[in-house]
């Protein structure tokens, strides 16, 4: 049976709280609704501290909470959406967009520090058998 192995590059870790992708029309750029101001504020701050994605990459969210540390986190905001959000505030108005996003691992974790993620670079991929 082969399963396939990702060697990973050093870690990146930022210090805030990453932020769901809302659900959002044209309308919502003038929205003042608590998601989307909340979201705004993840993507300027993305864009502040010069955020880059390697592509692939492996990313794993940890979010404040009282259960036990490290254990997976399996409620509201989907992992799906965080890595959506995180991915468009860091593509934004990049020629091309997302598109060239074509792989990445994700993951959700509880911690009781503070909300962070973690980035890491795949450096290869390689297909054991």
């Amino acid at each position: 049976m082969s399963q396939l192995v990702l060697r990973l590059g050093e870690p990146t870790v930022y210090l805030f709280e990453p932020v769901p992708a809302p659900r959002m029309s044209k309308s919502s750029k003038w929205s003042l609704e608590p998601g989307v101001l909340r979201y705004k504020a993840f993507c300027k701050e993305v864009r502040r501290r010069g955020i880059e994605l390697p592509v692939p990459f492996v990313v794993e969210f940890h979010l404040q909470g009282k259960p036990e540390e490290g254990s997976p986190h399996l409620q509201k905001p989907d992992t799906d959406n965080l890595v959506k959000g995180l991915i468009d505030a860091v593509f934004w108005r990049k020629k091309g967009g997302d598109s060239h996003v074509y792989s990445f691992a994700a993951s959700k974790v509880w911690n009781s520090i503070e909300s962070h993620f973690i980035v890491w670079p795949v450096t290869r991929r390689v297909l054991e058998y």
